[in-house]
């Protein structure tokens, strides 16, 4: 596969870890967008697919979400 194609694929335990966050604390921000958020907020990115009821994302959408959210 040519390296412009790779998707970095994370899971939330993944994205967790990476961000040094809990588990439950993604699961949060996943489902903030239910209540009145306060701004400037953005959506947590959508997962790009579901494996059962593991939802799976891309890394580089998380990973700018976490910047442009001051999470990173």
């Amino acid at each position: 596969m040519p390296q412009d194609l790779a998707v970095d694929l994370v899971g939330i335990a993944e994205i967790a870890q990476r961000l040094g966050v809990s588990y439950a604390t993604v699961v949060a921000w996943r489902y903030r967008h239910r209540r009145q958020p306060r701004p400037p907020w953005q959506p947590f990115p959508s997962p790009i697919k579901t494996f059962g009821r593991s939802p799976v994302f891309n890394w580089a959408e998380v990973q700018a979400w976490a910047k442009a959210t001051g999470r990173l």
